[in-house]
């Protein structure tokens, strides 16, 4: 997921396009959110207790995700600013 993601920002083609950033900004996000909560092999770990204590969970997926959704959100700015001038 995260090469595909690169690749599509790689060819410059998607960031001043909303409706071409959205989806991969989204698909992005909900892969680092499913590494995030531990979700794998489509079982979704929920035992709030140990929530973070699950050994399948990934540390680094949370600052992932937001940086993943805060750089959509400049992106799809800085796109939208194109568009209005």
């Amino acid at each position: 997921m995260v090469e595909i993601y690169n690749r599509a920002f790689e060819t410059k083609l998607i960031q001043s396009d909303i409706d071409q950033l959205a989806p991969v900004v989204l698909a992005r996000g909900g892969y680092e959110r499913r590494r995030a909560e531990g979700e794998t092999d489509g079982i979704l770990y929920t035992f709030p207790s140990e929530f973070f204590l699950h050994p399948l969970q990934d540390q680094d997926a949370l600052p992932t995700l937001i940086g993943v959704v805060e750089s959509g959100i400049e992106m799809a700015r800085q796109g939208s600013a194109l568009y209005s001038s």
